[in-house]
């Protein structure tokens, strides 16, 4: 009665302190108390709004704008000439290195689907253009360059053949000389985003003619990259590729065959994967391919022997948890820019499947938290860090190809939960059964202890006996001749 008693106290108090308002400190009122100090009217300083753009076109029309303006000021640029104008160079320089709303321009705002013919059949009229352009760096200079800021102290001057086999010159503002190249000239591809400066002609390597080129002031260091690619079927090179025998290999999570198995899923689509693996399955009997095996509640065999279930489409059913889109990747072979994770739950509630996807996983109207069905091939075990801490745990990952809602189980509940919950009840039923068995015997003897005692007191007392009129017998004896 006490315990309880005190806990009811402990409680009261907390609700009032929860509730009660703070007294103001000695030292005087909180600042957010106080009345705001307002100026005169006149005295206080005008502030004005300007609209500016929250989207990336827009934020590129208005970029474009003022950079066509600022080079339409210059009239000494020279098109056609393989060498720099200083004073509208060394603008573009300054704007690229010290001007936040360029530098932080993302690469939505830079036009991909530019001509380059289009560019010099008016070099004037697209000065400031925003470009991206991505092809095979062929080659590469350095040039000592300081400007007024100090914020340049070299430019690296590029040549790169794009995917259609059209020349490109650029050039970027290098602040520190000992910064590295992205890719050595003829060993890969860069990708290069910058502003449309002039006509510069240049000699193609593989022709030794000389042709006229756009040429890009770029608004950041080129990026490694790679050409375009599409593929359309498994290969037998992706399983030397995946590593996931140690910890340390399971930690890695962008490995080449995670992109190619995106790339592949992204070009079967929902809607083709059925025939997809039909027909595949049809080319391979030998294999299990369609449909695909259900592992729901398996994936323990997944993690503990991963080699036999490596790129072999498989089937799981679960509940859709936190997906989320991750918009950039590390440059990869099959050109993947950004992809969709989400996590299977099991029926039990265990985490058990992550989840990677090239499209969104809330379509089909599915949501956050439902029971899907994913189709897709298995690729590697990883292992993590719970988001409260703790010991590293393993999961397994899936490339998905098809997303389903799916019904909730008959049960409800998983087979694990149901012998559970059945456990759970049984040690409930014989719990009571001995709380009940055990009182009544607690009471058996305390009524046989109080009958003692009674007795006990009567022979002390010397209770006389009373007879009952009619009676012949000791007291509980029936008399003769009737009951």
């Amino acid at each position: 009665m006490l315990l309880v008693l005190g806990v009811m106290g402990a409680l009261l108090v907390y609700v009032q302190s929860a509730f009660e308002v703070p007294a103001a400190k000695e030292e005087g009122p909180h600042p957010q108390d106080m009345p705001p100090e307002k100026p005169a009217p006149g005295e206080g300083p005008e502030i004005t709004f300007a609209p500016s753009p929250l989207f990336p076109e827009e934020e590129k029309e208005e970029v474009e704008r003022i950079l066509g303006e600022d080079l339409a000021k210059w009239t000494d640029v020279v098109d056609g000439v393989p060498a720099v104008d200083p004073g509208p160079f060394n603008l573009l320089l300054d704007r690229v290195s010290s001007h936040a709303r360029i530098m932080n321009l993302q690469e939505e705002s830079f036009d991909g689907g530019l001509e380059p013919s289009a560019l010099l059949a008016a070099p004037a009229g697209n000065r400031g253009r925003l470009v991206l352009v991505s092809g095979e760096l062929l080659s590469l200079a350095r040039e000592p360059w300081t400007i007024e800021s100090g914020l340049v102290q070299e430019v690296r001057r590029g040549l790169l053949r794009d995917g259609g086999g059209r020349l490109w010159t650029f050039t970027w503002a290098v602040g520190n000389p000992l910064e590295p190249d992205p890719v050595a000239p003829g060993e890969g591809w860069v990708r290069v985003q910058g502003i449309f400066y002039k006509s510069w002609p240049a000699k193609d390597p593989a022709s030794g003619a000389e042709v006229p080129t756009p040429h890009l002031v770029l608004q950041r260091r080129p990026r490694k990259d790679f050409p375009k690619t599409s593929v359309h079927d498994l290969d037998a090179a992706w399983f030397g590729q995946v590593r996931d025998g140690t910890p340390a290999e399971m930690t890695v999570r962008d490995e080449d065959p995670l992109f190619w198995l995106l790339n592949l899923s992204g070009n079967i689509g929902q809607q083709g994967w059925e025939k997809w693996a039909s027909e595949k399955q049809a080319r391979d009997p030998g294999l299990r391919i369609w449909p695909p095996e259900n592992l729901t509640g398996r994936y323990k065999e997944l993690l503990d022997n991963p080699a036999p279930y490596r790129f072999r489409p498989i089937r799981y059913f679960g509940y859709l948890a936190l997906p989320s889109v991750i918009r950039e990747v590390r440059p990869n072979p099959a050109n993947v820019e950004q992809l969709w994770i989400g996590f299977l739950v099991d029926d039990d509630g265990a985490p058990a499947i992550w989840v990677y996807s090239p499209r969104s996983l809330l379509e089909n109207g599915i949501r956050k938290d439902d029971r899907v069905m994913v189709d897709g091939f298995f690729l590697k075990r990883v292992a993590y860090e719970p988001a409260g801490g703790g010991a590293m745990k393993r999961a397994a990952v899936m490339v998905a190809t098809r997303i389903l809602p799916a019904p909730l189980p008959t049960d409800n509940v998983g087979r694990s939960v149901m012998v559970a919950i059945a456990a759970f009840m049984g040690l409930l039923t014989l719990g009571l059964l001995f709380t009940v068995l055990r009182g009544r015997r607690e009471a058996e003897e305390a009524e046989q202890r109080r009958l003692d005692r009674i007795s006990k007191r009567r022979q002390e007392r010397g209770t006389p006996v009373i007879v009952v009129p009619g009676r012949t017998g000791p007291p509980g004896v029936p008399p003769e001749g009737g009951a």
